[in-house]
């Protein structure tokens, strides 16, 4: 487990940012708008994940919430306990990538083996394309890219040929 010490904390100050065309409020129910899509997109995706875990064998033993933790359900199969990780997209933005959160990865790569991503792909509220691997696999298939902001956060993209 690694562990952290807090050297110091340091405030920024944003001086002289200008708002796009349009205003504040424009720019509020834009995010709105967008905030809700990614809830739908989401919330078909668990949806279709949660069939999917049914009919292989998988009992939910903790429901999908989209909380602040390395993953969103836990499920059991044949006496072992697995977490899945639900990432959702719309099917017409299938070649952006997936994003993952540090805190993500870092669990993942602990137990590759028991943690499974399930990517669905949904065109409104229905699901058409759903791939659920362990992290084992998906990191044979996908290329894991470090993202900067103000935490850390990583994109996944399909490799070449996969």
């Amino acid at each position: 487990m690694p562990r952290y010490r807090v050297v110091g904390v340091v405030r920024a100050r944003v001086v002289g940012v200008e708002v796009a065309a349009g205003g504040f409020e424009e720019l509020v129910w834009q995010e709105v708008k967008r905030s809700r899509n990614i809830m739908r997109s989401e919330l078909a995706a668990a949806s279709c994940v949660k069939a999917w875990l049914a009919q292989n064998g998988y009992a939910v033993r903790e429901d999908y919430a989209s909380v602040g933790r390395p993953f969103d359900m836990v499920v059991a199969k044949g006496g072992q306990i697995y977490v899945v990780e639900v990432k959702g997209k719309w099917v017409g933005r299938r070649d952006d990538p997936i994003s993952f959160t540090a805190n993500e990865i870092d669990f993942a790569s602990r137990f590759p083996d028991r943690y499974i991503v399930c990517i669905a792909y949904s065109d409104g509220d229905r699901c058409v394309e759903l791939t659920c691997q362990h992290f084992a696999q998906f990191q044979k298939e996908w290329v894991l890219e470090t993202v900067r902001g103000i935490e850390y956060k990583y994109n996944a993209r399909k490799r070449q040929g996969s």
